[in-house]
């Protein structure tokens, strides 16, 4: 019925593991663009589609710079309590180690670096201003 020399088994096995190798680096690669863009998965989109899947997610929109509330939540977690402990540390008041206009200063270099927010140091200049 099939000529040995066109159809073997050997080479249906080649065939079928050369796809399937090929499937699972395309899913791998799709995956690994998709999840930096913000969305979860992606596999079966590179497996499946192969190429056509990877050019569908390297097209699709960055979720994470288009909703800014989107973070990793233990980075997120990370950085607020950084944020955090860099102001509680810079609004410790010592009377004896500073005068109102250093710590002034000093509320407006956190501002400019972007730890405090305008509101923030608005707040405590006026405190500190109050205070003469």
């Amino acid at each position: 019925m099939f000529d040995s020399n066109y159809f073997s088994i050997g080479y249906l096995i080649g065939y079928f593991l050369g796809l399937l190798i090929w499937g699972i680096l395309m899913g791998c690669a799709t995956k690994v663009i998709n999840e930096s863009k913000g969305y979860s998965g992606g596999f079966a989109w590179g497996f499946w589609l192969g190429l056509i899947g990877l050019i569908v997610v390297a097209c699709k929109s960055n979720k994470i710079e288009s909703n800014p509330s989107y973070s990793n939540s233990s980075q997120s977690t990370m950085e607020t309590e950084s944020k955090e402990k860099q102001i509680s540390e810079s609004m410790v008041i010592k009377n004896d180690d500073l005068d109102v206009f250093s710590k002034i200063e000093k509320i407006a270099s956190l501002k400019e670096k972007g730890v405090i927010s305008e509101e923030e140091f608005e707040e405590k200049k006026k405190e500190l201003l109050n205070k003469l």
